[in-house]
């Protein structure tokens, strides 16, 4: 937030852009889907001399000709460059206001600037304009009533469709706020595996990153703007969680103070997770799914059965897969993983641990924090069955104490998956297809291995030729070195990949059979569409990418549905869901985050191996403090005075080998438009 280089690009409000969808902020998860005191709390007017918080009843003029109304926003947006409101009109009674929500013209997009009066002023001044008290506040009204009136007092007593409201007149956060802005800081969190080990000895070290939502879309995935939070080579990941977790849930309560650099004063930030990312192994482990080799494969969704059955099958059951595994299931949920897990700690309790597995299999929820205890706890109980059997006991005594002492005082949430600790983040939901993995590491991958190794030896050799001999310059790609996609067609790259599905259908014409041919010319022509940044019509985009979807499966089926027992296949019909929920799909891509694990690497070889998860956050840190200084960064002195490094030190911004070694080489050009230390 002081960094003159980042909080300037930062966009701290969701904004309603409809039909135009091209940054997170813009998508529903942030725009209507979060909670509002997430999505953003409260809002300045341009004076700077009243703050509007959510659920807090003000004055507005609505129709621009004077006439007070009172209205209560839910929600706080950018429209058009401008702060709107989200707000619900009030209908005033004699004793007080209800809050109308059961019609649609009820709640209105009320510009920042039509609100005149905030609740403290309003609760001075309310007598003035002859209304009662704006903290008398009956009830909302949810459903469409014939005695709903207009707002004008009325000695009417309120009809019983007026329901309890749950909030109180003055907002808990503008007592926390002591007059400073609060606003919201929505963050892409990232978890992935990586070795630490230069060598192919593998050397698994689980780390956690993010970057702020915010940010525009061409700087989400840059490194500067990537942040480390924490990495270990003996953790799980769910075991990491539960310190960031705590971490998020006590800012959510309280907030983050900092400085901002473009207000040039204290605000406080709310951070709450956007969205989780990862590979899908790790996304599903993040869900308390049981991953995409269980019966039940897809996290999002209780379709997708896969067929386990080790012998033949009827041309029945076939087709029953086959169309379960092509049809979206009901969604899963945060609720429903939690009550499925539920049952197996009921399982657990009842001394039927052994059952848990057979439970998960079943409901597709398997969770890898309760694993950890339950390998812990079937271990002690076998020694238990041993002495009980040894001593002429029941072999089942001394249970109920022995699991009370493994879970020393703890609660059997406190043993699940810390994600549900957090408020409005559905792991199941907020997963989103990743498309590196899906698209380019999945299907990209899987039909060039294929036609790859179909090739005779003379067959590879066209292949090599006409790949090294294509004209790609209209593409902006350098000449292809034919040898080294078909030599090492199995050691491709994301990145190859993207090359790959631009010069196939040129090269692959004749050397495939024509079914697969036309299920890479399907591939082909969604894959434009899966990586378009900026998308100028929603609806009609999402009807052509679902249509080019279908196309696609259909072609593969057409093919041979043996590919269907590749889930991923199923996971593609979930992202045009996920594109209205989260944006565009590259914004869910994770190549920055996954090139960031050679930095992780790096710093790993680096350490002494005594802590190296400690080592390597200790480098990070130390990274991210020159980075901040040479950036332009503020920092609070001893005396409470901000002030940025000298001359000389922001020099370095200009450095090509400086910025090469920092991973700043982005910010040679916009060095110059940083902000200068005013204070």
């Amino acid at each position: 937030m002081a960094n003159p280089m980042v909080r300037p690009l930062l966009h701290l409000y969701p904004e309603k852009s409809a039909p135009h969808l091209s940054e997170a902020r813009q998508a529903d998860r942030w725009l209507s889907e979060v909670e509002p005191k997430y999505a953003g709390i409260m809002a300045r007017d341009a004076e700077g001399q009243q703050d509007y918080y959510i659920h807090e009843p003000c004055l507005a003029d609505l129709d621009g000709t004077g006439k007070p109304a009172i209205v209560m926003p839910v929600r706080f947006f950018m429209k058009n460059g401008s702060m709107h409101a989200q707000a619900h009109c009030m209908t005033v009674l004699e004793d007080g206001f209800v809050i109308e929500a059961g019609r649609k013209r009820d709640c209105r997009d009320v510009p920042l600037s039509a609100l005149k009066l905030s609740f403290p002023r309003l609760l001075e001044s309310f007598a003035l304009y002859k209304l009662p008290s704006p903290d008398q506040i009956i009830g909302v009204r949810r459903h469409k009533c014939s005695c709903q009136r207009s707002q004008t007092t009325s000695s009417s007593r309120p009809c019983r469709h007026i329901e309890k409201w749950e909030h109180p007149p003055l907002n808990a956060w503008r007592a926390k706020a002591q007059g400073r802005r609060v606003l919201p800081l929505p963050l892409w969190m990232y978890c992935d595996d990586t070795s630490g080990n230069s060598s192919k000895k593998w050397n698994k070290h689980n780390s956690f990153l993010f970057v702020l939502a915010g940010l525009p879309r061409e700087h989400v995935h840059l490194p500067y703007n990537i942040h480390f939070l924490s990495t270990s080579n003996v953790a799980a990941p769910l075991e990491m969680l539960e310190g960031i977790s705590a971490d998020l849930r006590e800012l959510q309560d309280h907030g983050l103070v900092a400085w901002d650099c473009v207000f040039n004063e204290e605000v406080i930030y709310v951070p709450w997770p956007f969205a989780f990312l990862g590979d899908n192994p790790m996304q599903s482990e993040l869900a308390s799914h049981v991953g995409m080799t269980g019966k039940f494969f897809c996290r999002v969704c209780t379709g997708g059965e896969k067929d386990t059955s080790r012998g033949p099958t009827s041309a029945q059951e076939q087709h029953r897969l086959l169309s379960a595994f092509l049809t979206l299931g009901a969604p899963r949920t945060r609720e429903h993983t939690i009550a499925e897990l539920r049952k197996q700690w009921d399982c657990v309790e009842s001394g039927r641990p052994s059952r848990v597995d057979a439970t998960a299999t079943q409901s597709g929820a398997k969770d890898k924090h309760l694993t950890a205890f339950l390998e812990q706890l079937t271990a002690e109980l076998a020694k238990l069955k041993t002495q009980n059997q040894d001593e002429g006991r029941p072999a089942s005594a001394g249970f109920r104490e022995l699991l009370d002492q493994l879970l020393d005082g703890r609660a059997p949430e406190d043993i699940l998956n810390p994600i549900f600790t957090l408020d409005d983040i559905d792991p199941n939901a907020d997963t989103p297809v990743e498309i590196l993995h899906v698209v380019l590491l999945g299907f990209a991958k899987y039909f060039w291995r294929d036609a790859v190794s179909r090739q005779s030896a003379a067959g590879k050799q066209t292949l090599k030729a006409r790949l090294s001999s294509l004209n790609v310059s209209g593409l902006g790609l350098f000449d292809l070195q034919g040898s080294t996609f078909v030599q090492y067609a199995k050691s491709l790259t994301g990145r190859d990949f993207r090359v790959i599905l631009q010069v196939a259908p040129a090269v692959l014409y004749d050397l495939v059979p024509p079914e697969a041919y036309e299920a890479w010319l399907a591939l082909c022509r969604l894959c434009p569409l899966v990586f378009q940044p900026e998308i100028r019509e929603l609806d009609s985009y999402l009807v052509m990418l679902q249509e080019a979807i279908d196309d696609f499966l259909a072609a593969t089926a057409l093919w041979t549905t043996q590919w269907f027992n590749k889930p991923k296949f199923h996971l593609l019909l979930h992202l045009v869901l996920h594109i209205r929920r989260f944006g565009p799909a590259i914004l869910m891509a994770t190549e920055g985050f996954e090139s960031y694990n050679y930095v992780i690497r790096s710093r790993s070889i680096l350490s002494n191996r005594h802590a190296p998860s400690k080592d390597i956050a200790h480098s990070m840190s130390f990274t991210h403090a020159v980075r901040h200084l040479v950036s332009g960064g503020f920092v609070t002195t001893q005396e409470g005075l901000r002030r940025q490094a000298g001359m000389c030190v922001q020099a370095l911004a200009h450095d090509q080998i400086f910025l090469q070694l920092m991973g700043m080489a982005h910010l040679d050009a916009a060095s110059d438009s940083k902000l200068s230390c005013t204070s």
